[in-house]
């Protein structure tokens, strides 16, 4: 099926030299990105575009990727042709590339968001700061995975924040809705796509960020993030350290069923909402949600359209993340500073 045109909305211009070289669009909330092709008519002033993911998007501008990555590289993109002379209100309209693009008409390789001629703004990242005291041996494995497990639980709890709040954008709730159906959740690779997705549905002036590690005996480590969203991260660890008993025999509860009825395997669009062992799942993850003190169970269950064993499942998910997260505390190699 042909691609059809599309419209899109200029936003910035990137790069100017004489003209407009680079320039930044919107199409219906999709990143555009586009640059300056040779032309033989001179009353053209034709453009290559190409769709960027957000965190592709962030990616460039932040210098992470060179320009020719975003028109060659990614799986999730469309390219165009447009003729910015033929503007009209600041939208354009492109006509959609299928097949090779001639090497004339790429960017050059090593170009980077540093060669902006004009000056663009992404949206400032978090400024509030958790500090988390560290102490005895580590090794970096180690500590990479307590910081992508206690990350992971952040963005979780970020994404149901966001999905209850009534004021969040309607349009990214949507998307935050994606990300958590469109999972089989049959294995670890469902897991690892969902959390990394997770952290592109959070806005910039709310995600995790590690900013520095102070060894010493003990250390520091200081993280940027939101406060509120720190806080319930704590309180779920907290409680996982005092209710410990409670909340893994609720875990092994649900998560033996599963294993027992063959469900853990099951692809989660597979599992229909008459199928006879819906309720006692259902009954089953809120028992564990109350074990772990979690307060968005009825967020979760939006997001997965009602589908009460990908509700268990990742409810499963995240119960590992803070037990493991938790334990490094519970080692006394991790401790709060207050």
């Amino acid at each position: 099926m042909a691609k059809l045109k599309r419209k899109a909305i200029f936003q910035a211009t990137l790069i100017y030299l004489d003209e407009p070289q680079l320039i930044f669009l919107k199409a219906k909330g999709v990143n555009v990105i586009a640059v300056a092709v040779p032309s033989d008519d001179a009353g053209q002033a034709r453009f290559l575009a190409v769709t960027a993911t957000p965190r592709n998007f962030e990616s460039y501008m932040e210098g992470n990727t060179d320009l020719r990555f975003l028109f060659t590289f990614p799986r999730q993109r469309s390219l165009y042709y447009f003729d910015l002379m033929k503007m009209v209100g600041g939208e354009v309209t492109m006509l959609p590339h299928e097949g090779p693009v001639p090497e004339a008409d790429l960017p050059s390789p090593r170009l980077f968001s540093s060669e902006h001629t004009e000056e663009f703004e992404l949206p400032p990242r978090a400024e509030d700061e958790q500090k988390l005291i560290i102490d005895g041996e580590w090794d970096m494995p180690e500590f990479g995975s307590f910081y992508g497990q206690y990350a992971d639980i952040y963005y979780f709890v970020a994404a149901t924040k966001k999905w209850e709040d009534p004021a969040h954008d309607p349009g990214r709730k949507a998307n935050i809705a994606a990300t958590f159906r469109d999972k089989p959740y049959q294995g670890g690779s469902s897991y690892k796509h969902f959390y990394n997705e997770l952290i592109y549905q959070a806005p910039r002036d709310e995600r995790a960020g590690l900013e520095s590690i102070a060894y010493a005996s003990p250390g520091i480590v200081k993280l940027s993030g939101k406060e509120e969203l720190f806080d319930e991260v704590r309180e779920l660890v907290d409680h996982y350290l005092d209710n410990r008993g409670l909340a893994v025999k609720a875990y092994q509860d649900l998560y033996n069923y599963l294993s027992r009825a063959k469900l853990l395997t099951l692809s989660g669009d597979r599992f229909q909402a008459d199928n006879p062992a819906a309720a006692f799942i259902g009954a089953q993850t809120q028992t564990l949600s109350d074990a772990m003190n979690f307060p968005s169970l009825a967020a979760v269950k939006e997001l997965v359209g009602g589908n009460a064993l990908v509700a268990a499942k990742l409810l499963l998910s995240l119960f590992r993340r803070v037990e493991e997260a938790s334990t490094y505390f519970a080692q006394g190699r991790m401790t709060y500073t207050d």
